[in-house]
């Protein structure tokens, strides 16, 4: 049983050493020996490879054998790379916009120069042309500038302001997880973006219900405001000497008021005096008596003191 499991263990070690070797050849097959001017850098992509290169991978999976996969790098200024030739077996690869792209910036960053697009295709069939896009699955060892996928078919040639602006906006790379369905399917990779305009009716219903709050918040306030005035004032009427005694002021007679009826508008008065006499019943008149002689009765009298004088009396 042990000896079972070294045997599979073996096997699988060894499938994974076979397939290590098997894509370190593949992907040193797939190479160039161009380098482009320091000014063109920005022409590569995230990983640092060279529109040349890119152009490598991208060509490779159209070949029986990767290993010709290359790209050479031009013998002198103003060359150019030569159009696909007819009847060939990676004709879908070569007569896509995107290898036409990438092959003419790989010669532009080498001081070389471009077929228009017209003459690139001329030996391609209607199958073979690949407008805005490329017909395979892009090699996982690699990433396709998002400005190779530009439309040449107007311009009928390869222009590198236009990438350029495209770099600058940073619009993300193509790998293998970008399917090519999602490609092949718009118009254009990066259309303008577009936005539906809002419906009009539940914004103005929500401005409306917003403002409608907005009042009745303002009325219940206002309302409340109101009669919380109304109330303090008749709670000052009903009880007039609730400031007073809240105050704590000792009150004399200086001004103050003392009293609560004084607060009220009114004089304090002090209480009303009495003074009277004992009556003594007349005598028949004696001349000879002088006490019978006729005298004034004396009638009770009442009398208020003055106005802020005191009376004598304790007040309370």
């Amino acid at each position: 049983m042990t000896l079972a499991y070294e045997q599979i263990y073996q096997y699988f070690t060894f499938l994974i050493i076979l397939f290590t070797c098997t894509t370190t050849a593949s992907v040193g097959a797939q190479s160039t020996n161009a380098t482009c001017e320091p000014s063109f850098d920005w022409m590569s992509n995230s990983r640092g490879q060279n529109p040349c290169l890119v152009t490598a991978y991208l060509h490779g999976p159209c070949l029986t054998d990767p290993a010709r996969a290359t790209v050479s790098r031009l013998s002198a200024p103003g060359h150019f790379y030569i159009a696909p030739k007819s009847g060939r077996s990676d004709g879908r690869c070569r007569c896509s916009t995107v290898y036409y792209s990438l092959l003419a910036a790989c010669a532009i960053c080498q001081n070389g120069r471009s077929l228009p697009w017209s003459t690139w295709t001329t030996n391609c069939t209607a199958d073979e042309v690949y407008n805005e896009g490329y017909p395979e699955t892009i090699p996982p060892e690699t990433a396709v500038p998002s400005w190779a996928y530009l439309d040449v078919s107007h311009t009928n040639n390869f222009n590198a302001t236009a990438a350029l602006v495209e770099k600058l906006a940073n619009h993300p790379e193509i790998t293998s997880q970008t399917t090519m369905e999602s490609l092949s399917s718009s118009p254009s990779l990066f259309p303008a973006a577009t936005s539906k305009p809002a419906s009009s009716g539940p914004i103005i219903r929500g401005l409306i219900g917003g403002l409608g709050g907005l009042a009745v918040s303002v009325v219940v306030a206002l309302f409340g405001w109101r009669w919380h005035q109304r109330r303090r004032v008749s709670t000052s009427v009903l009880d007039p000497t609730r400031d007073l005694e809240s105050s704590g002021n000792d009150v004399h007679d200086s001004g103050v008021c003392k009293r609560a009826s004084r607060c009220m508008g009114f004089e304090h008065t002090a209480p009303i005096t009495e003074t009277t006499v004992t009556y003594v019943p007349n005598r028949l008149y004696d001349p000879n008596d002088p006490s019978t002689y006729p005298v004034a009765n004396k009638v009770a009298r009442y009398s208020l003191p003055a106005p802020h004088q005191y009376s004598g009396s304790p007040e309370v």
